[in-house]
């Protein structure tokens, strides 16, 4: 409907306009490589916009575009830096896609609350290290990690998650098996909330957490999107639905109270 009542008349446009930069998104599943990626229209669009504009509209963006793709290095490279950069006053920030070449724009996003990112893309390099005293860290209270669970013989170094001054949420997509490692998590992150562990199907691994902050959690990759999508008009997104079952958890009102997964039944 914006695009429509962009024509009415210039002070509904004034009005109008900076909802559709509100939350931006980069990427398309529907890519053709005859057709112009929709993202690249997007492109021209935040270009013509003065940086002023950029920073008090934009508070929430995606990048997720295909690596096959001949030009999404480049602008991975190239282009979404400088983004960023006019940007800085993003609220979360989802990187399906990303590059050291962005660090510095990260660094200058003091509002910067919700990060969801590989993190061997991010640094550009194998894990461990993680690189977690990084100073682009520093305001973060949401953090999603989605690179893929590493061999036991390549351990992470779990403990330096607790080098994040103001996390309360975080996220691992498929930490572990065991307990060991979630409670080592839930142990060195000091102001944490909430400990998700992320899985794309069922059936969930064999996990018992006794501490209710713990949460395993099935979602798919467009589910994902859709779910951070409801957040930033207002919704319930995952981090919601997860705190809604910790308290529960802690009212003992989970059963049985051993219980780490979200069932239908459960009301959030």
């Amino acid at each position: 409907m914006i695009f429509n009542m962009l024509l009415t008349a210039r002070r509904v446009h004034a009005w109008i306009e900076p909802m559709l930069y509100q939350t931006i998104t980069f990427g398309d599943d529907t890519w053709d490589p005859d057709i112009t990626p929709a993202w690249e229209g997007l492109l021209v669009a935040i270009k013509s916009k003065p940086s002023a504009f950029l920073r008090k509209h934009v508070r929430h963006m995606m990048v997720n575009m295909y690596d096959t793709r001949p030009t999404t290095a480049s602008f991975i490279s190239s282009e979404l830096p400088e983004i960023l950069s006019s940007c800085n006053q993003v609220h979360s920030l989802i990187l399906f896609n990303s590059s050291p070449s962005i660090i510095p724009a990260l660094e200058s996003a003091p509002n910067l609350r919700r990060l969801a990112v590989f993190l061997s893309e991010l640094f550009g390099s194998d894990i461990p290290p993680l690189h977690l005293e990084h100073p682009l860290f520093a305001s973060l209270t949401h953090l999603e990690v989605f690179d893929p669970r590493f061999e036991e013989s390549v351990p992470w170094p779990w403990a330096d998650f607790g080098l994040l001054p103001e996390l309360t949420h975080l996220l691992i997509f498929q930490l572990d098996s065991s307990g060991s490692i979630p409670l080592l998590l839930l142990d060195s992150c000091r102001k944490l909330q909430v400990l998700v562990d992320l899985y794309r199907r069922l059936p969930l691994p064999d996990v018992l957490v006794e501490d209710p902050r713990f949460v395993l959690m099935v979602m798919s990759d467009s589910e994902y999107e859709a779910d951070w999508r409801a957040g930033t008009r207002g919704g319930r997104d995952l981090w919601d639905r997860a705190a809604g079952f910790v308290a529960k958890r802690r009212r003992g009102e989970i059963t049985p109270a051993s219980r780490c997964w979200i069932e239908p039944g459960d009301g959030v």
